[in-house]
């Protein structure tokens, strides 16, 4: 659902709606000078607490949990602790987290955060804290972590902490050494006694999968909350207050979890195209047909179908993708699944403008070359010339990605491929020209000038089949993306491509973005009405990209809202995205789109809120009704920032006009 804009999910082994629907009360539970910062939001029973006089104590849900309170998990054991800025801490078997100072002031948001995480594995999320400078710092064996915006994993046996989202990941090295990592995907490795910034691996991310994630948790239905309370004497106004702050949080948590669910699917989906390579996923017997009446016989159905739609991405540039991220445009997608085969094919189109510097011109040379009167002109007699030159490179990417096994394609909801070579293509045309530019001038009594000449230096088409790319191509539910659009399909790709006329020093450009696509893509115009008006709702998920004065550009994962209000008489209507970013900003822009004649799809340049351009088509042909829904794709950009993505809306019929 959009929620202020924003697209929330369900929290899944978080007991948020528990906490903040089910009336837990909160009582105090430890001496009279401790001071309240959370509460556990879902809990093992491996997991227990400790105050200072106080011995372990078995947590569980509504437990609250005070400043300087050591929580520790046994072999078994898992705990998430939900802050009242909205924070949580996610702490996994045989790990030891202990909250040193927590100061926060929730009229101002403001506020300070220091945790001890001193052996296991973790999982943080930001809350209100973390999005000030300095507001959260985390101490480990390897040194003082600072998290600003975003999440983190850790884990102290391997000595790595991953960067999943977020503005930046600090470390300050017991040995004095300050590392930082702006880019989501990296992760920070220690294990060699000196801090390595490397590409997170699926080796990693298992790591964390497997000791954050537990089919023991307990979300529901253990009581007793803060029983045997060591402070007879608190009050109901004091449990009542709490409750609030813990509530407000709460509510906070659930639309900041936003990035983290779907960042969660991602990961899972890259692990098993990981997996995929040596080791394929066996899953129960696989028809095309669903079986009835024998419940006994686990099934996957499976039906053929090929999906159309749009890509949006963006190519990046820098180390680490730190420079200006570069718009792919015009961007398709087709995906296609075979139950005969049992595969997946897929394929992701895309074009690329670049400009550069362009080569250097010897001017004088040139005019005389070209310019018969200017011949004989001695070198000494021309004034200053004004050159200038650039190369415009276009590229356009045919992506194809191939995933064969039940490890691949499980469903025709949950799918993935890989980069396939044998199906890759890119076309690159190069043109590089020039200026000059000379002003009036004498040479004795004959008189020159002014002059301006474009300069064509040189052109080039270069075809490249067959090219090798790295990359994959994953679905996510349709649901996260609209209500009730399970006949929409939408996911991430990225790819590693290497191409060019140097096979030992290939140009390789990485890529990537978001695509959406349905089966039931309106073909005709004839199936759209001829009048009225429709209203579509529903969320955009793609990248959203910040640079701040005189530094590099971050960028992570954004989410924001859509809507369409549409005219089928005049074939035009308003697409607005709503509030699209994430902690690094937010962002809402439009415009009006509209269709050409005979054309179902349609587009239009963004006019408010920034400058770019967005497309969509209608989805769901309904007799004499408007279609079930649009989707489509857009890029954004102001002086500061770029933002990318696809969205999905459904039809919302008899809204008030």
């Amino acid at each position: 659902m959009v929620k202020n804009g924003h697209l929330t999910l369900p929290r899944g082994a978080v007991a948020i709606a528990l906490l903040c629907g089910a009336g837990v009360g909160f009582a105090l539970s430890a001496p009279a000078k401790a001071a309240k910062v959370g509460v556990a939001a879902a809990v093992n029973p491996d997991a227990f607490s400790s105050l200072s006089q106080v011995p372990n104590k078995q947590l569980n849900i509504g437990k609250s949990i005070f400043y300087n309170e050591r929580i520790e998990t046994s072999a078994q054991g898992l705990v998430q602790v939900l802050l009242v800025d909205g924070s949580t801490f996610t702490v996994g078997p045989n790990s030891n987290l202990v909250i040193d100072k927590f100061v926060y002031d929730p009229n101002k948001k403001t506020g300070e955060m220091v945790a001890t995480f001193s052996k296991g594995s973790m999982r943080f999320i930001g809350g209100k804290l973390s999005k000030n400078a300095g507001g959260v710092k985390v101490n480990t064996p390897d040194g003082a972590l600072a998290i600003r915006g975003g999440m983190f994993q850790g884990n102290t046996q391997r000595r790595i902490y991953s960067f999943l989202y977020g503005h930046s990941m600090t470390m300050q090295g017991r040995n004095g050494q300050t590392q930082t990592v702006y880019q989501p995907g990296y992760t920070l490795d220690m294990s060699s006694g000196r801090g390595n910034v490397r590409p997170t691996t699926a080796e990693d991310t298992n790591v964390f999968m497997q000791a954050l994630s537990s089919p023991n948790s307990n979300t529901a239905g253990t009581t007793g909350g803060d029983s045997g309370s060591q402070n007879p004497n608190s009050t109901a106004q004091q449990t009542g207050q709490q409750a609030d702050n813990i509530s407000n949080a709460a509510s906070q948590a659930v639309g900041d979890a936003t990035f983290a669910e779907i960042q969660t699917e991602i990961v899972k989906q890259l692990v098993r195209l990981e997996e995929l390579r040596n080791d394929p996923v066996t899953l129960p017997k696989v028809i095309e047909t669903p079986v009835i009446n024998q419940p006994q016989t686990p099934t996957v159905v499976k039906t053929a179908a090929t999906f159309d739609g749009f890509a949006s991405g963006f190519v990046q540039t820098g180390e680490n993708g730190s420079g200006k991220p570069e718009f792919l445009n015009n961007g398709t997608v087709v995906v296609m699944l075979d139950p005969k085969a049992n595969t997946v094919t897929a394929n992701v189109s895309a074009d690329h403008n670049r400009t550069t510097e362009g080569p250097q011109i010897d001017a004088i040379a040139w005019l005389k070359e070209n310019v018969q009167e200017l011949r004989n002109v001695p070198d000494r007699y021309f004034p200053d010339i004004t050159v200038g030159s650039e190369t415009k490179t276009a590229t356009a990417f045919n992506l194809g990605f191939l995933g064969s096994g039940n490890g691949a394609y499980t469903n025709n909801n949950i799918f993935q491929a890989l980069g396939n070579p044998g199906t890759t293509q890119v076309s690159q045309f190069t043109s590089k020209t020039g200026t000059i530019d000379v002003g009036r001038f004498r040479v004795l009594w004959w008189k020159f000038g002014p002059y301006h000449y474009s300069v064509p230096i040189s052109q080039r088409n270069d075809e490249y089949a067959n090219v090798p790319h790295e990359g994959h191509l994953a679905s996510l539910p349709g649901t996260l993306l609209c209500k009730d659009c399970s006949y929409l399909k939408f996911g991430t790709w990225a790819s590693d491509v290497s191409f060019g006329q140097n096979a030992e020093d290939p140009t390789v450009e990485k890529m990537g973005g978001w695509w959406v696509a349905s089966k039931d893509v309106v073909k005709t115009v004839g199936e759209l009405p001829a009048q009225g008006n429709a209203f579509y709702a529903g969320n955009a998920v793609g990248t959203f990209a910040h640079r701040i004065e005189g530094k590099s550009w971050d960028q992570g994962l954004a989410t924001g809202g859509v809507t369409l209000d549409w005219d089928f008489a005049e074939r035009s209507g308003d697409l607005q995205v709503i509030d699209f970013g994430n902690d690094l900003g937010r962002k809402s822009f439009g415009g009006t789109v509209s269709s050409p004649v005979d054309v179902v799809g349609f587009s239009g340049d963004i006019t408010n809120g920034g400058k770019g351009s967005m497309r969509g088509t209608f989805v769901g042909a309904r007799p004499d009704l408007a279609p079930r829904a649009v989707m489509g794709d857009f890029n954004a950009r102001g002086g500061n920032w770029r933002a990318n993505g696809v969205y999905g809306a459904r039809n919302v019929p008899n809204l008030p006009r």
